[in-house]
């Protein structure tokens, strides 16, 4: 199956089955909170690879001078026709705007998809204004449940749970620690002047031990302690956020 099929109707198919109705997560609440604090409420803001809007698209929508997206799958685009202006387009070829004339970019949970990454970024770099700020967040493969599942042999790609012992059919092709995300922007000509990490269900998620302490403790137990952790994401990044959001400019250190 060719990519463009996969991601212009199955990924998204899946997908949306399986967060219907799911109420919002405390990465996603993370992901507003960065907009908030870095988008002006006048800003023209581009969501690059904006799916079907069914995550922070109605807040972002809200907050945002004028807010338009783009995405591969036609299907997913119909999804979010209500939430923002959407047009389709293929994510590594140079996007469809004339000129500089974003205030805001976000890319959220789209480079770990693509063949090319640092080639999107080139091309966001080219609608983005001077000054203009990208926001961009990626699955952290550093997170401490993931170096446990290697040290056992196993590695999940984590992009969809149905393929967490198939990890060759995960839609998640490229990886990330926040170096490389950092050294990636680096390349193609933003400075990164925030990084931030997510809450993450760090006891819930953690292989074996989840197992352990949830009969010692009780799901409910459980689930309410790992949740005290959660500040843990914030203060160490690299080790304890399942997801890594970095605020960069195009040549300006100043934020």
């Amino acid at each position: 199956m060719k990519q463009r099929t996969y991601y212009k109707q199955i990924y998204w198919d899946q997908l949306q089955a399986a967060r219907a109705g799911a109420p919002q997560s405390a990465d996603i609440r993370d992901h507003i909170a960065v907009f908030r604090r870095h988008i002006a409420p006048s800003a023209r803001v581009l969501d690059v690879g904006c799916g079907p809007g069914i995550t922070y698209a109605p807040a972002l929508r809200q907050y945002a001078g004028q807010y338009v997206g783009v995405d591969l799958s036609l299907h997913a685009l119909r999804q979010a026709h209500q939430r923002l202006q959407g047009v389709q387009v293929d994510l590594e070829q140079s996007l469809p705007f004339a000129g500089a004339q974003f205030d805001a970019v976000v890319c959220m949970e789209v480079l770990e998809h693509l063949f090319d990454p640092a080639g999107l970024l080139r091309h966001i770099r080219a609608v983005l204004k001077p000054a203009g700020i990208l926001i961009v967040s990626v699955p952290n493969i550093a997170h401490i449940a993931h170096r446990v599942r290697l040290l056992g042999g196993k590695f999940v790609a984590g992009g969809h749970p149905q393929t967490a012992d198939t990890p060759w059919c995960d839609a998640h092709i490229r990886f990330f620690t926040r170096r490389a995300l950092l050294d990636l922007l680096r390349a193609t000509a933003f400075v990164p002047v925030r990084t931030y990490g997510t809450a993450t269900a760090l006891l819930t998620g953690m292989p074996v031990l989840s197992v352990i302490l949830g009969r010692l403790l009780g799901r409910q137990r459980l689930h309410q302690i790992s949740d005290w952790l959660h500040p843990l994401g914030y203060w160490w990044p690299d080790l304890f956020a399942g997801h890594l959001i970095v605020v960069a400019r195009y040549g300006d250190e100043n934020i």
